[in-house]
């Protein structure tokens, strides 16, 4: 029975060590240090904090600065004597638990008089920090989508109407997988949870998470001008029949923003307030398709949607989610030369050349399936990476069958308004 239950439990356990290996986002570098002070425990004080710098950056490696200089000892030996006292099994032990693990290890490669400044101690170090591994998304450019501002501060609806939009080109951007999204509406939940990795009875590597949080490259910035909600009912004086009409949407402007330099990257008025025969469709809904317009124009601005593989009469385009829908069609374009600002000199892209138009078959988290339904090239044989995009064409929304039949009947129902209010304009 114990050795079957050995056999049990020893895969159990290896699948486990591999899977917190595998998930794990700290690991450890090992980096060398140099510090100065008038005695050895600053100069060797000094060292190690330069090497968390190097490591985590100065914001960090300051807060660590009061722990060290916690640490009690009195070595005054110079030379090999003194470097060996440092490196003492004890004297490691109480570095890495006043840093809670911070520093792993070390090791003073050499404890002399300053060279260059009299009365004081040089030391050079090696040191193994823990380094919290940040996820490759990180690497993606940054943005982040600051509340919007709203005209009225006193109109609730433009203030849950911005809440909503923001929370939506959240949500857009964060599925192109085109940039990594900095929240910007949990940020003190977030520092709550950062706090508490600096209690006592945190495990000491969690440590290495404090001081990893990014900065956003990019900001989008905006302002709700109006939002309306309006429903009344319109009166046919011939019959007395009432129909239901509605007045809804908003008027916003935003801006997409280089946080380094200021400069505006992208700026645009959006007026979508229409009248309808009808009752208002949620704001919130509303919002949602707000967000996805701006958000589209934002990404295909910086980046357009690309083909990423072809295989006969198939095609798999770089995004997918919420973002692409199915039966939706797109202009099939190749890139041709590159062009350039003649006065400027800038760069003003590449030539984009319609080629053929595709339909969305299938959509994944990541990714999208398309059928190719005309193309004028044989994209097979010449088809190579970051050479073919697609742009979205204009009403293929990509509607399931019912939606459609809805849609088909609405526009019935709104002609015959129409044709029903140019007989019997005298009789409204």
């Amino acid at each position: 029975m114990r050795l079957l239950l050995q056999v049990l439990l020893i895969p159990l356990i290896t699948f486990c060590l591999s899977t917190n290996v595998a998930f794990a986002k700290l690991n450890y570098v090992t980096i060398n240090g140099h510090g100065t002070g008038v005695t050895p425990k600053e100069a060797v004080q000094s060292a190690l904090i330069e090497a968390l710098g190097k490591v985590n950056g100065m914001q960090m490696a300051s807060k660590e600065r009061t722990a060290l200089s916690s640490v009690k000892f009195t070595a005054e030996v110079l030379g090999k004597k003194g470097a060996a006292e440092l490196n003492s099994e004890q004297f490691q032990q109480e570095i890495q638990t006043a840093t809670k693990g911070l520093i792993k290890s070390y090791e003073v490669l050499s404890l002399e008089p300053d060279k260059y400044t009299a009365g004081l101690i040089a030391a050079d170090l090696k040191v193994t920090v823990v380094k919290y591994a940040v996820s490759k998304q990180a690497n993606r450019n940054r943005i982040a989508v600051l509340p919007f501002r709203v005209d009225n501060v006193k109109d609730p609806l433009q203030a849950v109407f911005a809440k909503n939009l923001c929370q939506g080109l959240v949500s857009y951007l964060t599925q192109t997988r085109r940039f990594a999204v900095l929240d910007r509406d949990f940020q003190k939940e977030s520092s709550v949870e950062l706090d508490s990795l600096r209690s006592a009875d945190v495990p000491v590597e969690e440590m290495a998470r404090l001081g990893n949080r990014l900065g956003a490259d990019f900001i989008i910035v905006g302002q709700i001008n109006k939002a309306v909600s309006q429903q009344w009912n319109k009166e046919m004086k011939s019959t007395g029949k009432k129909f239901p009409m509605s007045r809804y949407g908003a008027a916003l402007t935003y801006r997409v923003m280089d946080v380094a330099t200021g400069q505006i990257l992208a700026s645009q008025l959006y007026d979508g307030i229409k009248t309808h025969q009808g009752a208002a469709p949620d704001m919130s809904s509303i919002a949602k398709a707000y967000a996805s317009t701006i958000g589209n124009k934002i990404v295909e601005g910086i980046f357009p949607l690309m083909v990423v593989s072809v295989s006969g009469k198939t095609m798999y385009l770089g995004q997918g989610g919420e973002t692409i829908k199915k039966g939706q069609k797109f202009s099939l374009i190749q890139y041709g030369k590159r062009m350039v600002d003649p006065y400027t000199k800038e760069s003003l892209g590449r030539e984009e050349i319609p080629v053929g138009v595709i339909q969305v078959t299938d959509v994944q988290a990541k990714t999208s399936r398309a059928n190719i339904l005309k193309c004028s090239v044989d994209i097979n044989s010449v088809f190579a990476p970051n050479t073919f995009i697609v742009r979205p064409i204009k009403g293929s929304g990509g509607m399931t069958p019912t939606t459609a039949k809805v849609k088909k009947v609405e526009k019935a129902v709104e002609k015959s308004m129409e044709d029903m209010e140019k007989e019997s304009s005298d009789d409204w």
